[in-house]
């Protein structure tokens, strides 16, 4: 799953991933970070958060989230943007940058190599569609 609060750059990391993933036999959903209280992380294999950072604090959806689910954050990665690219959650593993969209296709391949090691466990918790494929869930 992906949750991201939306932006040109964060829509064009969005499409990559989108892109990549299509062609496995995986269920890609895309949300908004306001949709981050009804998702239960243990029911998917990743969930990538993309977000950036206002006044020195993540967006409190973001926030509220990762509290909420702080024993059970393995299979959440981010990517966070904010000014100088260096503000990053230590809950979270993740990549941070700043929203230079010459970078946004290297950011979305770190994102990817990242997320690659979640897609292959076997967590018999996952949800799988009716094809018997994991779902992602990306943010």
């Amino acid at each position: 799953m992906i949750a991201s609060e939306g932006s040109h750059f964060k829509d064009s990391i969005v499409h990559v991933l989108i892109a990549h993933y299509r062609s496995k036999p995986l269920k890609i959903e895309s949300v908004p970070l306001s949709a981050l209280s009804q998702i239960e992380p243990k029911e998917y294999h990743a969930i990538v958060l993309l977000y950036s950072w206002h006044t020195w604090n993540p967006p409190p959806e973001v926030e509220e989230f990762v509290q909420k689910h702080h024993n059970c954050l393995e299979n959440i990665v981010s990517f966070s943007t904010s000014f100088y690219g260096n503000l990053k959650m230590e809950e979270l593993d993740g990549i941070t940058g700043a929203s230079k969209m010459s970078d946004a296709n290297g950011y979305a391949q770190k994102r990817i190599e990242k997320k690659n090691h979640y897609l292959i466990t076997n967590k018999p918790y996952f949800k799988q569609n009716s094809l018997n494929l994991p779902f992602i869930y990306f943010s």
